[in-house]
């Protein structure tokens, strides 16, 4: 689950799989998450983008317009969606987006039946395509049920601070 949630940082050693690790190697925790360009369900969509483009390049020209187009289009909505949300300024808003991406995903995933079955290609060209649009199906489903779980009004309060009670009346000591 935390792999949604992580920054992935090839380029810094100190990252592994998104958790942030010191000189010793030693688990400092989760990157926070800066930009939608840091959750790896975008990153992987993306990747499913370039996969569909090259599928639909080979696609006869007589689908130039049609399932070509078609492959295109859903394929770009996915990780756009992700995207759009992830700027948006509700929760609910986010999870209508991630909604309408997980819809193009199953949109895709038909086009490359339909590519499969009028045999414009043979299966092995698509395994990579089908195991994106599977790992982009679980990764969204996991993180539209994590954002549709309740928040906790207030944050949990660490153990070593005790609270006093308010007092308007009197000065903190």
């Amino acid at each position: 689950m935390s792999e949604i949630w992580c920054r992935v940082q090839e380029s810094d050693p100190r990252t592994l799989g998104g958790a942030l690790y010191n000189a010793e190697g030693v688990r400092r925790g989760i990157v926070p998450i800066l930009s939608y360009r840091d959750l790896v369900v975008w990153q992987v969509a993306m990747d499913l983008v370039i996969e569909t483009y090259r599928i639909a390049k080979g696609l006869p020209v007589d689908e130039r317009f049609g399932l070509c187009t078609q492959l295109r289009r859903s394929a770009v909505s996915i990780p756009a969606n992700i995207a759009e949300g992830h700027g948006r300024a509700t929760r609910g808003e986010y999870l209508q987006h991630l909604s309408v991406a997980a819809g193009s995903l199953r949109e895709l995933q038909t086009h490359l039946e339909i590519v499969l079955r009028l045999r414009y290609t043979d299966p092995d060209s698509l395994i990579t395509a089908v195991r994106l649009a599977d790992r982009t199906g679980v990764m969204l489903t996991r993180l539209r049920r994590r954002l549709a779980r309740p928040r906790s009004l207030d944050p949990p309060t660490p153990s070593h601070i005790t609270l006093l009670p308010h007092s308007r009346s009197t000065p903190p000591p």
